[in-house]
């Protein structure tokens, strides 16, 4: 999926391949798309502690409120801003990213050492 930044005027996007998403990823390769460019942002039932291209499975939550939303099978990832940890430097500050089953993003907390902590929730959605 392709998206701009109204703000900005960036173009990013967001790569689904089998058991993983990526952050402006584009695989040239089936056999190995996690390594082509792009920053893993999510995998899918990775086990706590997993880590891979600087995306680490921090926590399974079985419900998360956010906003007066129950969320369900939630997976907590933490993004590392250290640039040896990425293969592509996507993020510039240490991320955590809570992806719920059958939804997706629901909170991004960016941990920004100069601006302070930023929190993002998702406040409504819909399914059909």
């Amino acid at each position: 999926m392709y998206f701009k930044n109204m703000s900005t005027g960036d173009g990013f996007n967001y790569f689904f391949f089998h058991d993983f998403i990526s952050f402006n990823g584009h695989p040239n390769s089936i056999r190995y798309p996690q390594y082509e460019n792009g920053q893993t942002i999510f995998k899918y039932d990775a086990a706590i502690d997993e880590s891979f291209n600087g995306a680490t499975v921090i926590a399974h939550i079985d419900t998360l409120n956010i906003l007066g939303n129950m969320y369900y099978g939630v997976t907590k990832m933490n993004i590392s801003a250290d640039s040896q940890s990425q293969f592509q430097q996507e993020f510039i500050y240490d991320t955590d990213l809570y992806f719920s089953e059958n939804i997706g993003l629901v909170k991004k907390e960016v941990f920004d050492t100069i601006n302070g902590n930023q929190v993002f929730n998702l406040k409504r959605y819909n399914i059909k």
